[in-house]
């Protein structure tokens, strides 16, 4: 048996953080345009610049956790044949 790839941590990371950061995607949308609708244009746009980020880092969470997962599933098969 090999040592794994990744340390377990890691992966409950990338698994732990992907609800997070698409709960906070919507809470930064929604805090955007309640700042925009109260005529805070400066915080809305600020508001909306970290949404995009927060976008940006569940995209790559995703990539990463799919990614590591493969890796993982094809680890598993190689031991077994």
């Amino acid at each position: 048996m090999t040592a794994p790839m990744l340390p377990r941590p890691f992966l409950t990371l990338l698994v732990f953080a992907l609800p997070i950061l698409a709960i906070s995607c919507g809470a930064f949308f929604g805090a955007a345009e309640l700042m925009g609708a109260l005529g805070d244009a400066g915080g809305s746009r600020v508001m909306r610049w970290i949404a995009v980020l927060a976008v940006l880092l569940l995209l790559i969470d995703a990539l990463c956790l799919l990614i590591v997962l493969g890796l993982r599933a094809l680890a598993e098969h190689n031991e077994r044949d």
